[in-house]
């Protein structure tokens, strides 16, 4: 027998004694949001060196005003296009968005935009791909941090990795996927931290690996404290680093990045890649200018116990380093015998 409780838009499913968890991530959280709030999902795609990403959603501004809006990234150039929310729908029960004539869902996206961005660029984006072999995260991405109502933002995993099919056509250029790689993931609440850096990665040349990392200085009681959220994906088994596991942040920097927990070792290498513009919600309001990495170059090394697991090079890395200094946490001198403790 199951026992079903409601609690903060999360559905838990507990076993009689207590044997069994699961938390359900409803997929619309702002049905009855009112100010200040903003909900939105990232579809990424990638071939060989080429990317086509969609963030769909809605947002809401300080004295009610409601809009819908589509924003599109490829390799080229970036669009930020706005709707209205009169003619959205979004399901609450199961991942299923339409803005306009935009259809985005677990199985797979339909687009047809044919229009003026917000910066006066035209639009013209069409066609279908379709998603099979999504592969969700073992448990919600936010840990005991899901349950907290009052987060300025957070975040879900809804694929690490999965297959796309299917062709779309961004202003006479078009993509082609043919078991290619996809990622699906959401953000909602009122704003982007203040101070963040994000990085998703799944397509490798000789591993089935997905990794995704977000640290961010939160807002907390009136203090803020620096959170970390990261997923590694590898084989058919996902090894969870993040701050409600007691993750230390050897180094942030915008070329190192070092995690360590427990037995686990995670370390990146980043090159400098070209950027894109990107509108953020703050207060509700879509009105933040923020910087997208597409296409970056990085080396990965994750190891357990001293021994490397994983270790491979992308060229099909997306990350976003905001408002962080350069060198925000370097890692600290050490003998060339010493290990990372």
């Amino acid at each position: 027998m199951l026992i079903v409780h409601i609690r903060n838009k999360y559905v838990i499913l507990e076993s009689e004694i207590g044997v069994g968890r699961l938390a359900i991530m409803i997929n619309y959280q702002g049905k009855d949001k009112k100010h200040s709030y903003f909900e939105g999902w990232y579809f990424k795609h990638t071939k060989e060196e080429e990317l086509l990403a969609f963030i769909p959603g809605v947002h809401i501004d300080d004295v009610g005003n409601k809009k819908a809006f589509i924003q599109v990234i490829s390799g080229e150039e970036s669009f930020n296009i706005n709707y209205d929310f009169k003619d959205t729908y979004i399901s609450e029960d199961c991942l299923f968005i339409r803005i306009g004539g935009n259809e985005f869902s677990k199985q797979g996206l339909k687009i047809n935009i044919n229009t003026i961005s917000t910066t006066g660029q035209p639009v013209k984006c069409h066609g279908k791909l379709h998603y099979t072999h999504l592969t969700p995260p073992e448990s919600d991405i936010m840990g005991p941090f899901r349950f907290i109502p009052f987060m300025e933002c957070n975040h879900g995993i809804i694929s690490m990795r999965h297959k796309v099919i299917g062709s779309i056509t961004l202003n006479g250029k078009e993509y082609t996927f043919h078991d290619h790689m996809g990622y699906i993931e959401k953000d909602w609440g009122s704003s982007f931290p203040e101070k963040y850096f994000w990085l998703q990665c799944n397509d490798f040349e000789t591993e089935k690996a997905s990794i995704m990392i977000a640290i961010a200085e939160i807002p907390f009681f009136g203090l803020k404290f620096t959170g970390c959220i990261c997923s590694v994906y590898l084989r058919g088994r996902e090894y969870r680093l993040a701050t409600y596991h007691k993750v230390k942040i050897k180094k942030l920097t915008k070329s190192e990045i070092v995690l360590k927990q427990g037995d686990y070792l995670l370390e990146i290498n980043m090159e400098p890649s070209f950027e894109h513009n990107l509108m953020a919600p703050d207060k509700g309001k879509m009105s933040r200018m923020i910087k997208e990495a597409i296409l970056g170059t990085a080396g990965f090394r994750f190891q357990i116990k001293n021994k490397t697991v994983f270790q491979g090079t992308s060229k099909n890395v997306s990350y976003e380093w905001v408002e962080y200094d350069d060198e925000h946490i370097p890692a600290k001198k050490k003998s060339s015998t010493e290990e990372l403790k």
